[in-house]
């Protein structure tokens, strides 16, 4: 697998929906559900961890989508150090390998019991028969019953039909008369009850005055609130010194909202280039332009040079005795493409910025397997960590290096793991404290 480089790209807005499987600096973790860890806390001085970098990398040949997310202390004294940093991985079964796997099971499951449905359906002929012969005594049954009922109900309807007909049953219908009396009656009553709501509303306009009693309103209700509140009439410079003491508290609030999150950024990715291709074609490029400018052989040139009295020496190779040796790879590294702030590459070797390297364990901790190196973060990545509020940044490292399970260890109960992290310094970090 050849090493995969992460630069930042741009910001991400209100308009931007994120989620679990996108590549982001900063901002709020998205995570997978109700899978999220509740004590996102340093282990050095208790205070909230912000996210750093949220990574989807999910595993080649693996059904779970998987996710990296990594968090850090901006408490300044925890800077630099391996304790204020956390990582968690999540992980979630992916749904269309599942029913995958279901269908495949299903339809295997499924081959081995054709015979026995097969031999089983004789039976269920001879059922079907018994129930054929069961739904016809059945159907006579129920015909003879829904004839009864009809002829029923016939009578009855005939029955109702002659009372209605029926002008001296005085039991079940008024008299004309008396008709003639309740539709009066209700004529008067809806005159009243139409009167009546008309002077209700006559007498109701009359009484209010709207513009007074609104006035008034306010009046009472601001003295209410004065009393309530004991608030005193301010002069000119009271005013002045109470709005400022508000906006300065608005001022408060709105940073320690703003403290929840570094600015956010999507992360762009590609492969890294191989080692030694720009180098060799910058110097084909040179030795190209000198030959045409000297107008001799180049070869020729070397192997003269070659013939001399120093004709038995070679180059060699040597670095400054003060230089660090991982120092010095890790910088030439990282100046073929500056702009890195994520170098990804499971299982292979990690870049220490300093030969100064911590002992530390390289086993998982949930499931004792190994531990391999996964990705780690760039200095580049410094300047990007910051705060809508501040100028500089949030956090300070030399480098982060993450080491996660090389299994990937995980069960149908787990809500997250956490790897390890280990955090080197910029040796130079000294000459700015």
């Amino acid at each position: 697998m050849s090493c995969l480089l992460g630069i930042v790209d741009i910001i991400i807005t209100n308009k931007n929906a994120t989620a679990w499987n996108i590549n982001k600096v900063g901002g709020k973790p998205d995570w997978y559900g109700s899978k999220q860890p509740s004590d996102m806390f340093c282990k050095l001085c208790g205070r909230n961890q912000v996210l750093v970098v949220q990574l989807y990398c999910p595993l080649e040949g693996s059904p779970y989508h998987r996710t990296l997310y990594i968090f850090a202390c901006t408490y300044h004294a925890c800077w630099n150090k391996s304790e204020s940093w956390m990582v968690y991985r999540c992980q979630e079964l992916d749904k269309g390998v599942t029913a995958k796997v279901e269908e495949a099971s299903k339809t295997k499951s499924s081959r081995p019991q054709q015979d026995d449905w097969g031999t089983d359906g004789d039976d269920w002929g001879e059922g079907t028969d018994e129930w054929g012969e069961n739904s016809v005594t059945g159907g006579n049954e129920i015909d003879h019953l829904i004839a009864d009922i009809n002829d029923g109900a016939g009578r009855t309807y005939q029955q109702d039909a002659s009372c209605w007909n029926n002008e001296d049953t005085d039991d079940n219908f008024v008299g004309a008369d008396e008709s003639v009396a309740v539709v009066e009656q209700s004529e008067i009553n809806k005159e009243y009850n139409t009167e009546n709501v008309l002077n209700l509303q006559a007498m109701c306009i009359d009484d209010i005055d709207v513009e007074a009693d609104a006035a008034k309103a306010l009046e009472c209700s601001n003295h209410v609130l004065a009393e309530e509140l004991n608030i005193q009439p301010l002069d000119g410079e009271d005013c002045i010194k109470a709005l400022q003491e508000l906006q300065a508290g608005c001022h408060v609030d709105n940073t320690a909202a703003d403290q929840a999150q570094i600015c956010p950024y999507f992360i762009d990715v590609f492969e890294e280039p191989l080692e030694g291709v720009d180098d060799i074609k910058h110097v084909a490029e040179l030795l190209q332009e000198y030959q045409r400018k000297e107008g001799g052989n180049i070869k020729d040139l070397l192997d003269e040079s070659s013939s001399g009295g120093t004709a038995g020496e070679k180059y060699e190779k040597t670095h400054p005795v003060h230089m660090d040796q991982d120092f010095n790879k890790f910088m030439k590294t990282l100046n073929r493409c500056p702009q890195q702030v994520i170098r990804y590459k499971w299982g292979g070797e990690p870049l220490y910025i300093s030969s100064a390297r911590e002992q530390g364990s390289r086993g998982c901790g949930h499931c004792g397997g190994l531990a391999v190196f996964e990705l780690q973060l760039t200095p580049a990545l410094v300047n990007r960590l910051r705060f809508s509020y501040t100028t500089g940044p949030a956090v300070e490292f030399g480098t982060v290096l993450v080491f996660t399970c090389r299994d990937s260890c995980w069960d149908g109960s787990a809500t997250y793991r956490t790897e390890q992290v280990v955090v080197q310094a910029d040796p130079d970090q000294h000459l700015f404290a």
